[in-house]
C-alpha cells in the first residue's frame, strides 16, 4: 500500500509541473489498432506493434490498466525491436516520460542485459537520442514496467525538445516491449526562421544596402506572425519593393507556410546600426535574427603626403598618406607635365599603398612632385596634395688651413668649401671658429664645421690645425771661472722646440749661438726660431771666491847665520783643497820651517804661495832681519 502512496504522490507532483500535458493510456484504443485516436500513428520496423488488451496487465503508473501497446502478436526474428510512435498529419509535441515493460520473447524474462534507446526526431532530422541499460527485473514493482522520465534518461534532459515522432529500439535479448501511460505536450504557438543571424550588411552613406533574405513560419498560431526590424533596417516580402519596418503574416487554420522575408539596411540608417529582426506571435517564442552592419563613407585623407629632401644622392626616401575608408592607392608623379601613374618599376616601391618609396632616386628627379589618389567602397575617390622631392647632394671638405706658427698660439686658420645643396648655405665651427666659411684664431685642435643649406640639409667637414710640438727654449752647458776674476767662463747653447733654422740675440750686438771669454755673471739670450716663435734662455757663470792668506805666526832666526827660522800662513777662499809653496825655501805646507837670514845686519824674505787647483796663487813675504848685538829678528 505504501507503494502506491508514493506513486500517487509522484504522479501529483509530476502533473503539477508539467501542467498541460497529455497522459495517453490506450484504454479508448480499439485492441489490434496501430491508428490512434489521439493523433498518433504505431509503425513497427521490427516486430508488429499494435494495441493489446489483457486484464491485470499494463501500467497506468498507479496500477494495471489492462491496454497497452506490444509485439505480443509477433515477437520473432530475436536480437531487439523497433517501432515508430508519431504525431498524425507531423504535428510537433514534447515527450515527457512513458513507461515500459522490457523482457525477453517469452515476455516473462525481466532480468535482460540489453539496451533500449529513444531516438526523437522532428521533420525527419534526430533531435536526440537517449540510450540506457538496466531495467525493472521483476512484476512485483510497478508490474514489471519501468518509468522512462525524459527529463534525465540517457543522462539529458530531453523533455523540452520538440519533435513529431519518436523511436524505440531494443538490443541485445529484449525482445518483447510493452508502452503504456505516453505523457506528451501539444506545443503551444510556434514560430521558427532559417537563420539565427545574417551576413554583415555593408553600403554606403545614403544608400540602401543589398537585401539578404531568410525564411519564417509558424504553427498553433492564434494570432498573426510579426517580423520587426530594429531601428536603421526595413523588411519585406519582395526582394526590390515593400519594405517597412514591420510585416505581418497571417496564419492559416494556425499555420503560417514557410514565406521569405528581405532584410536591408535602409538608406537613412547611420553609426553602423546593429540589432534583431524578431519573428514573434502571440504566446510563440521570440525568435531573434541578429544583424550588423558597416555604413561606408567616401574615401578621406587626414594626413596628406609632405615635401621630402634627400641630402646624399643615393639614400632611400618615402611620401605617405592617411586615409580612412580606403580600399585602394594610386600614386602619381609631375615631372614637369602633369601627374601620371607610376608602377613598382625602380626606383618606384609601393605604388598602390599608402607609403611610396623611392629607392636611392637619382638627382635628375630633383623637384618631382608626387600625390596619391585614395580609392574606397564609395564615391568619390581622394586626391591628396602634391608634394615636391628636394635632391641636396650636399658636400663639403676642407679647402685650406694655417697651423698654429708658434706652441700655444692661436692664429691659425681653416677655409670649408662646400657644393651642391639648395639656397643659401650656413656655416657652424665647433668648438670655435664662428660662422663664416673660414674659421680664424685657432688654436691647435680638431674643428669641425657643419655647413647647412636652405632645405636643412647637413654635412659635415673636420679641420686639424698643428703646432709645433713645444715652445722655443733651449739647453745650456755652462763653463764656469776657475779663478776668482778671471775671464774664462763659456756658455753652450742648444736651442729646442719652435721650428729651425734660429737666430740669436745675447744683447750688445751679440748674435752667436755660443759665448766664450765671459765674466762671472747671468746671461740671457732671445732664441727666434723659423716662424718668428722667440724663447728666452738664462744662464748663470760663476767663479770661486778669492784666495786670502796671512801669516798667522813665524820664529826668527835665534843667531845670525842660524837657521831655525819658521813661518806658519793661513789661506782662506777658493774652493777645494789649497796648496802651498814656500821660495827660496820653505817647503809645501802651511808651516816653513829651517829658514835663515844670511845677510848680516839686513832683512831675508821668503815667499809662499797658496794654490788652488795649479792655477789660482797668492804669495805673501816673510822677512828674517839682523838686529844689532846679535839679536835676530825676521
Amino acid at each position: 500500500m505504501m507503494k502506491y502512496y508514493l506513486q500517487l504522490i509522484f504522479l501529483f507532483l509530476s502533473m503539477h509541473f508539467i501542467n498541460a500535458q497529455t497522459t495517453e493510456n490506450f484504454e479508448a484504443e480499439s485492441v489490434g489498432s496501430s491508428i490512434l485516436i489521439n493523433g498518433f500513428t504505431i509503425t513497427s520496423q521490427i516486430g508488429l506493434f499494435d494495441i493489446y488488451q489483457l486484464n491485470g496487465t499494463g501500467w497506468n503508473g498507479i496500477s494495471a490498466d489492462n491496454k497497452y501497446i506490444d509485439n505480443s502478436s509477433n515477437v520473432s526474428p530475436p536480437g531487439g525491436k523497433q517501432f515508430t510512435v508519431s504525431r498524425t498529419n507531423g504535428a510537433s509535441f514534447t515527450l515527457k516520460s512513458v513507461w515500459l515493460y522490457l523482457a525477453t520473447s517469452n515476455a516473462m524474462g525481466l532480468n535482460v542485459t540489453g539496451s533500449c534507446s529513444i531516438t526523437g526526431k522532428l521533420a525527419g532530422a534526430t533531435q536526440y537520442t537517449a540510450t540506457q541499460t538496466g531495467f525493472v527485473a521483476n512484476t512485483s514493482t510497478n508490474n514489471g514496467f519501468t518509468f522512462i522520465n525524459m527529463a534525465s534518461y540517457g543522462g539529458n534532459n530531453n523533455s523540452n525538445t520538440t519533435i513529431d515522432s519518436f523511436i524505440i529500439t531494443t538490443t541485445g535479448d529484449i525482445d518483447y516491449i510493452a508502452m503504456d501511460a505516453l505523457t506528451w505536450q501539444a506545443p503551444t504557438s510556434v514560430v521558427n526562421s532559417s537563420v539565427s543571424n545574417l551576413n554583415n550588411f555593408t553600403t554606403c552613406s545614403g544608400n540602401a544596402s543589398a537585401a539578404q533574405s531568410f525564411t519564417v513560419s509558424g504553427s498553433s498560431l492564434t494570432a498573426n506572425l510579426i517580423v520587426t526590424a530594429p531601428a536603421g533596417y526595413e523588411v519585406s516580402t519582395s526582394s526590390g519593393s515593400g519594405y517597412g519596418t514591420t510585416i505581418a503574416l497571417t496564419p492559416s487554420s494556425g499555420t503560417v507556410s514557410t514565406t521569405t522575408i528581405y532584410a536591408r539596411l535602409a538608406a537613412n540608417a547611420t553609426g553602423d546600426p546593429s540589432g534583431n529582426i524578431t519573428v514573434t506571435s502571440t504566446s510563440a517564442t521570440t525568435k531573434n535574427i541578429t544583424v550588423t552592419s558597416t555604413i561606408n563613407s567616401p574615401p578621406s585623407i587626414s594626413i596628406q603626403p609632405s615635401d621630402s629632401t634627400i641630402c646624399t644622392v643615393g639614400n632611400n626616401t618615402l611620401f605617405s598618406v592617411t586615409a580612412s575608408n580606403a580600399t585602394g592607392y594610386q600614386w602619381q608623379v609631375n615631372s614637369g607635365s602633369g601627374f601620371t601613374n607610376i608602377s613598382n618599376v625602380t626606383p618606384y616601391s609601393g605604388t598602390t599603398t599608402a607609403t611610396l618609396t623611392l629607392m636611392a632616386p637619382a638627382s635628375t628627379l630633383n623637384n618631382y612632385q608626387y600625390r596619391v589618389i585614395v580609392s574606397g567602397a564609395c564615391t568619390p575617390n581622394a586626391t591628396s596634395n602634391a608634394a615636391t622631392l628636394k635632391i641636396s647632394s650636399l658636400s663639403a671638405s676642407i679647402s685650406s688651413q694655417t697651423n698654429v706658427s708658434c706652441n700655444g698660439g692661436s692664429n691659425g686658420s681653416a677655409t670649408v668649401t662646400a657644393t651642391g645643396g639648395i639656397g643659401t648655405l650656413t656655416y657652424s665651427w665647433a668648438p670655435a671658429g664662428g660662422s663664416n666659411a673660414t674659421a680664424s684664431g685657432l688654436s691647435a685642435g680638431s674643428y669641425t664645421v657643419t655647413v647647412t643649406d636652405a632645405n636643412g640639409c647637413t654635412v659635415t667637414a673636420t679641420a686639424n690645425i698643428t703646432q709645433p710640438t713645444s715652445a722655443v727654449s733651449g739647453t745650456t752647458v755652462v763653463t764656469n771661472l776657475t779663478c776668482n776674476g778671471a775671464n774664462t767662463g763659456a756658455i753652450n747653447l742648444t736651442p729646442t722646440g719652435g721650428t729651425g733654422p734660429y737666430t740669436f740675440n745675447w744683447g750688445g750686438g751679440i748674435t752667436t749661438e755660443d759665448r766664450t771669454g765671459l765674466a762671472a755673471g747671468s746671461y740671457s739670450v732671445t732664441i727666434t726660431d723659423d716662424n718668428g716663435c722667440t724663447g728666452i734662455v738664462n744662464a748663470t757663470v760663476t767663479q770661486p771666491t778669492a784666495i786670502t792668506a796671512s801669516i798667522t805666526s813665524q820664529t826668527n832666526v835665534a843667531c845670525n847665520g842660524g837657521a831655525n827660522g819658521s813661518a806658519t800662513v793661513t789661506a782662506t777662499g777658493g774652493t777645494g783643497t789649497l796648496t802651498y809653496s814656500w821660495a827660496p825655501s820653505g817647503g809645501t805646507a802651511a808651516t816653513a820651517t829651517g829658514l835663515t837670514n844670511r845677510f848680516r845686519g839686513y832683512r831675508h824674505t821668503y815667499l809662499f804661495m797658496v794654490t788652488f787647483r795649479g792655477y789660482c796663487r797668492y804669495s805673501y813675504r816673510a822677512y828674517c832681519r839682523y838686529i844689532y848685538r846679535n839679536y835676530y829678528r825676521c
